[in-house]
């Protein structure tokens, strides 16, 4: 078990900061012209990514194969008009669509095991989208047999109170990529304090998907999104302007908007 299986201690230490909350609200009002009505995060998580656009008149929905994470988030977002659903982020069973913002960031997209099975998640996304809406998709632009560097300390955060007792703090750290698989590996470091149950020390480890740019075109152009701008998450005083998915650009958010024609996932489907 990880830091995930606890969603508590996963929502104290893992969430966005306040000024990448602004960006993410900024780029939405660029683009959509508008508040968002209805937001849709496909792997919610604690609902860190749907509380900040919680508001009267604003109809939320997420999804998360974790049973754990959906009961935090129904708690988070009680009050509000939120659909949370245990199910996977290939198919979304959701009973409404017509979302005019999906939120999808973080890289949480990597976890799915290979390209067609994210063509499948960004089908699906489209389906559920108004016209006119935006995607916000985070992934890591990296090209095949480059080099990646093992990283030591990719976030951590100091030790923190959790709510309920007790103590805890997070380290991820980047192992560089796994040959076998051309996936990076990310190793996380837990540890509490009097938190109840919950060990004192939890290791664990999982691979990310890494896209080429060459991926990431056949990705948008299989599945019918247009890119309208490409902001970096790791660059010094990130979120910046990124001037468009560049080879081994890192981390990166693409603010997507569905295009008016999606080609038919038989013909020219990435394998």
């Amino acid at each position: 078990m990880g830091i995930y299986s606890y969603p508590i201690v996963y929502a104290t230490l893992v969430k966005p900061e306040r000024r990448v909350i602004e960006a993410v609200k900024g780029w939405v009002r660029t683009h959509l012209g508008h508040e968002p009505r209805a937001v849709l995060d496909p792997a919610c998580g604690p609902a860190k990514w749907l509380e900040p656009f919680a508001a009267k008149g604003v109809r939320l929905a997420g999804v998360d194969n974790e049973p754990g994470m959906i009961a935090r988030s129904v708690e988070v977002l009680r009050g509000h008009d939120a659909e949370l659903v245990l199910g996977d982020m290939r198919e979304l069973p959701l009973a409404r669509g017509e979302f005019d913002l999906v939120v999808n960031l973080y890289s949480s997209v990597a976890h799915l095991p290979d390209l067609a099975a994210v063509a499948q998640h960004l089908r699906r996304c489209r389906e559920l989208m108004r016209p006119g809406g935006l995607m916000l998709l985070g992934l890591t632009v990296h090209t095949p047999g480059a080099p990646l560097a093992p990283e030591d300390s990719l976030y951590e955060t100091p030790a923190t109170r959790v709510p309920g007792g007790g103590m805890a703090a997070v380290h991820y750290g980047t192992a560089g990529i796994n040959p076998a698989t051309g996936r990076e590996i990310i190793r996380i470091l837990l540890l509490t304090r009097d938190v109840p149950g919950v060990p004192e020390v939890v290791e664990d480890s999982y691979e990310l998907l890494l896209f080429s740019k060459a991926e990431i075109e056949a990705l948008l152009a299989e599945t019918g999104f247009d890119v309208l701008e490409v902001r970096s998450m790791s660059t010094p005083g990130y979120p910046a302007a990124a001037g468009g998915v560049t080879t081994n650009a890192g981390d990166v958010t693409l603010i997507l908007r569905p295009g008016t024609v999606a080609v038919d996932p038989a013909e020219g489907a990435i394998a």
